[in-house]
């Protein structure tokens, strides 16, 4: 099983993003159907998880592992983040938000991450990444 981070937009080459790709500009609120009014999407500085990247997939990937979730399907996550780096919702753009999906998020609410930066402050901010269970 391997999970991805992914930025909030997901470009295939960096010449890409800047031709062909619009990038919005930091302090760009995060449009969604959750209801969050004041989460920003785009930051300064996104959040990390704490530990780094490939400790929080470890993490993920060490504990589903032994899940009924394993090799089931690859969903896109999307977590969002106080201004002081806890977990406050976690999201897919799946309408049925399954057992694997609150096994998935269970697990996410527990990793502690920094805060996305604006300004230098501190914001909520939603990270997206995905999660294969396939493999």
């Amino acid at each position: 099983m391997v999970a991805y981070l992914i930025a909030s937009i997901n470009c295939s080459t960096p010449q890409k993003a800047q031709t062909n790709i619009e990038i919005p500009p930091p302090g760009t609120l995060w449009e969604n159907d959750f209801g969050y009014t004041d989460v920003y999407s785009v930051v300064d500085e996104m959040p990390k998880p704490i530990g780094g990247n490939v400790a929080f997939l470890e993490y993920v990937q060490a504990e589903l592992a032994n899940t009924p979730c394993r090799r089931k399907k690859k969903e896109l996550y999307m977590i969002v983040l106080s201004d002081n780096g806890l977990v406050i919702g976690v999201h897919t753009n799946n309408s049925s938000f399954d057992e694997c999906d609150r096994i998935s998020a269970g697990l996410i609410e527990k990793y502690p991450f920094s805060p996305g930066l604006l300004e230098v402050k501190p914001v909520k901010t939603v990270l997206s990444f995905w999660i294969d269970f396939k493999k």
